[in-house]
């Protein structure tokens, strides 16, 4: 856990130095679009879908992929979005 928040941490500051608007401490977690791996992994998944308009577009960000390898010093495949994350008011 030391190291999600340590790149929790991370997100937070570039996140703020985008523009974005804090609001928690720690984030929502939450994919794009339902994922039938991540309902693998419980016997009794379920989902809901919120219109991206639902939410302040300032206050949302989002890694493609788990946070935690896409910042991890130790994953370094040269893909576009390691160590990077999306504001998604910049859409």
């Amino acid at each position: 856990m030391e190291l999600r928040h340590h790149y929790e941490d991370i997100i937070r500051s570039e996140f703020i130095k985008k523009g974005g608007n804090i609001q928690r401490k720690s984030p929502h977690y939450m994919t794009v679009e339902h994922s039938l791996r991540l309902a693998s992994w419980f016997e009794h998944s379920a989902f809901i879908k919120i219109d991206i308009n639902e939410f302040d577009t300032n206050t949302v960000s989002f890694t493609y992929g788990d946070s935690h390898p896409t910042f991890s010093p130790k994953v370094n495949d040269g893909k576009e979005y390691r160590k990077n994350f999306i504001h998604i008011k910049s859409y």
